[in-house]
């Protein structure tokens, strides 16, 4: 089976997970055509969005945790316990980790003080921990103990700063909100009203708000996301029946109602934040033009699956499953009672862009593990399995002893070297998917990024017509 046959098993496999329903996407009376137009669309985009992923595992321009999340909204299948897909599924989720430390890395060498205005490294944090946010609720995760760290708490602190930052960014205030209620957090009066005294007379946003001024045209992607916000905040028991959440709701639609041209909002990001928002406020389909709406994203799908961009598909897919993200609180997910991962080394010790990530593979003659090792650029391999050695909680152990020519692997997972068999650990690197010997060490061996390397229990066998080479003590693969 092919890598992109594996993943797309991985992240669309349908049966028997999630009913996905649109029959009556745009009311009792959906057209029939519409459904299995939609129905189509979702396939075709998915796939696109699936064979955009990257040799990282993750998905370019930080867009990690937003397909990750569009694709879990469109067909829940990534948390299925299917042993065949650890391995993809874990490197995915790991990426995140990684991803999401990093982030906070740097947020916190730039966290500010006193200032009044966020740095460009701490705005970022709050621009993208809302999308981790939800993609480690999509995958099974805890939010508030992520490697210690508290992300709900973390995000909430950020929200703080809405106030006294002098650019109000009202789009980025809501998808907290919107982060925060959609995982089942509580949201704190303060933060819905600060959400609300951006919005005009006219219930919609405005364009680039500092605290003195704000543009003249509206925002409908902004005020499409502040009504996702608040539509999600109206159903928790303590936000029910407040009068300024439902105002805020009531005043939004009629901003999106108001732009609404022919069932199109704008461009179809637009049409797709609008029309989740719409489905989220439980709007009736006949104010809104539904099926000239979801007619029109529908249509704006290229032949291969995409809708212009990278961005625009992540927006789009949840649409074509009929859901938003407040249904991440409500999605059946079925997690395993002990579902977690590998710990992913701590990022503090070295700069995101110096992180590299290689395949070690340990073989036996009762089958394979596979372990992402993960560490700074220019480390040799033996250090390499040292920092994975100690972060994997005995997962993975292997013992050396110091010889004229260094290190010397006599040990991994418990499995010695054997003289009287001839079978000692040989490395091996896999180019071209066939492993092929190595003639140094370990030590000497300076892995580039998204290298295989596996460590294999027999003997070596000839490479190239030559004799075997004795490797017992070498440890990894050639430069």
């Amino acid at each position: 089976m092919k890598f992109t046959d594996i993943v797309a098993l991985l992240f669309l496999q349908s049966c028997c997970v999630l009913s996905i329903d649109v029959d009556s996407i745009c009311g009792p009376d959906t057209n029939g055509d519409l459904v299995e137009s939609i129905h189509s669309a979702r396939q075709v985009a998915g796939d696109w969005l699936i064979g955009r992923r990257e040799r990282h595992f993750g998905w370019r321009q930080g867009n990690s945790a937003a397909a990750v999340t569009s694709l879990q909204l469109s067909n829940q299948s990534f948390s299925r316990d299917n042993e065949s897909l650890a391995l993809e599924r874990d490197l995915t989720i790991k990426q995140l980790h990684i991803e999401i430390l990093s982030l906070l890395s740097k947020s916190e060498r730039s966290r500010p003080s006193n200032s009044l205005a966020t740095s460009k490294n701490h705005r970022q944090t709050i621009d993208r921990l809302p999308y981790f946010i939800m993609a480690l609720k999509a995958t099974c995760q805890n939010t508030t103990d992520f490697h210690g760290i508290n992300l709900i708490s973390r995000l909430s602190d950020d929200m703080k700063l809405h106030r006294r930052d002098r650019v109000k960014r009202y789009f980025q205030h809501a998808l907290g909100i919107l982060a925060m209620c959609s995982t089942g957090h509580p949201i704190k009066r303060r933060y819905i009203e600060d959400l609300l005294e951006g919005q005009q007379s006219d219930g919609c946003y405005l364009r680039q708000c500092t605290s003195t001024a704000c543009g003249s045209s509206a925002d409908i992607d902004t005020t499409a996301m502040v009504l996702s916000a608040l539509s999600c905040v109206h159903r928790t028991d303590i936000h029910r029946d407040e009068e300024i959440v439902e105002a805020g709701i009531a005043n939004a639609v009629d901003c999106l109602l108001q732009s609404n041209q022919n069932g199109s909002f704008g461009n179809v990001i637009t049409d797709a934040m609008a029309a989740q928002g719409l489905l989220a406020a439980e709007v009736n389909h006949s104010r809104w033009d539904c099926h000239s709406t979801l007619g029109s994203v529908v249509g704006a799908m290229h032949t291969d699956g995409h809708h212009g961009s990278l961005a625009a598909t992540i927006h789009v897919l949840p649409l074509l499953a009929g859901r938003h993200h407040r249904h991440l609180n409500e999605i059946d997910v079925q997690c395993p009672e002990e579902y977690s991962y590998n710990q992913v080394p701590d990022l503090e010790d070295f700069s995101s862009s110096d992180a590299i990530r290689i395949l070690l593979e340990v073989s036996t003659d009762t089958g394979s593990i596979y372990y992402e090792v993960e560490g700074p650029h220019g480390e040799s391999l033996l250090e390499l399995m040292h920092r994975e050695q100690d972060i994997s909680n005995a997962a993975f152990s292997f013992d050396t002893k110091t010889t004229d020519w260094g290190e010397y692997i006599i040990n991994i997972n418990g499995v010695e070297n054997d003289d009287g068999s001839g079978q000692h650990w040989i490395l091996e690197r896999v180019q071209n998917r066939e492993p092929q010997c190595i003639d140094k060490g370990a030590a000497d061996i300076y892995p580039e990024p998204y290298e295989h390397y596996v460590w294999t229990h027999r003997s070596c066998a000839p490479v190239n017509g030559s004799e075997p080479v004795e490797v017992a003590s070498w440890n990894t693969a050639d430069p």
